[in-house]
């Protein structure tokens, strides 16, 4: 006799499904698979040949795993350069659009580093910095406890002599060049990305929904050669057995299991079956049965 223990919620999942069923109707409403097997096959083997099937899984779970993983640590590359707080290592691209940036035969648009506490002095004084600066050119683009970026345009010609200066009053101009090109590489890039992160993992979970239903119904099939096993050897090859589900609530499962004992005859000593070869290599896929005088095992469903 088995009681299956089985803590349910109060609403049936219907996101997973084994064979069309949800899975406390599937437990309830078990029946063995013959075309996959075979009755009169010997349990040993049917253990090896489901042993098999969940090795396969195993191994086709870690190619789509590590497909997916793959993904997600480049994006996760990408937004990290993207969050990092300090302007030292931040990427550039993920804080500037096309339109910040001025690029022509003559005029260029450079990045300057300000010292928060400098951006006053940065504002009063940028456009004296160089007469071929472009007055009012100046656009603060990000800002961190430390320092603030700045865009400033000015000629082309006017560069080095802009960079000395301003470095000698602590504004550091970058040498990152702004190319359309490479930004919109990046920005498509990144669209790939979550495109590929979409439809990786849409592709796990529907693979994942499968082969829990696979996985499951091979263990129910386990679970009933283990309870057959054990009847086998506590009660003889020629009892009758009954094989039952009980759905029983918190509050009645002492009583039901109290029941169980004086129908079985609670007095008589615990058959322990784990020296069976059938019911050891059954037990190293599904564990060991229930402590209880009548073969038992729980099924808890989350």
């Amino acid at each position: 006799m088995e009681i299956g223990s089985v803590s349910a919620s109060k609403q049936k999942s219907t996101a997973v499904t084994i064979g069309g069923l949800s899975v406390d109707d599937y437990i309830s409403m078990f029946l063995w698979d013959e075309k996959k097997y075979c009755l009169e096959s010997p349990i040993k083997g049917l253990v090896s040949i489901i042993n098999s099937e969940i090795s396969n899984v195993k191994s086709d779970m870690k190619v789509k795993r590590a497909k997916y993983d793959d993904v997600q640590r480049k994006l996760r590359a990408v937004n990290r350069k993207q969050g990092v707080v300090s302007l030292q290592e931040i990427d550039f691209y993920s804080l500037l659009q096309p339109e910040d940036m001025v690029f022509s035969e003559h005029l260029v648009t450079l990045l300057v580093i300000v010292p928060i506490t400098s951006q006053k002095e940065w504002l009063s004084t940028y456009e004296f910095l160089d007469p071929l600066v472009v007055p009012r050119s100046t656009k603060k683009i990000y800002e961190d406890q430390e320092s603030a970026l700045y865009t400033i345009t000015l000629f082309a010609k006017a560069v080095p002599n802009f960079k000395d200066r301003a470095w000698k009053k602590h504004f550091q101009v970058s040498d990152f060049m702004f190319s359309p090109e490479a930004y919109e590489r990046r920005k498509q890039g990144i669209q790939e990305l979550v495109h590929d992160q979409e439809v990786t993992k849409a592709s796990l979970l529907q693979w994942l929904y499968g082969s829990y239903s696979e996985v499951f119904s091979r263990w129910m099939h386990v679970v009933t050669m283990l309870v057959f096993s054990e009847s086998r050897l506590r009660y003889g090859p020629h009892a009758g057995f009954l094989s039952v589900v009980l759905v029983p609530s918190m509050d009645n499962e002492g009583k039901i299991r109290n029941a169980l004992e004086e129908l079985t005859g609670g007095g008589k000593s615990y058959w322990n079956s784990a020296d069976s070869e059938d019911a050891f290599a059954l037990m190293g896929l599904v564990g060991q049965t229930d402590p209880y005088h009548y073969v038992s095992f729980s099924i808890k469903v989350v």
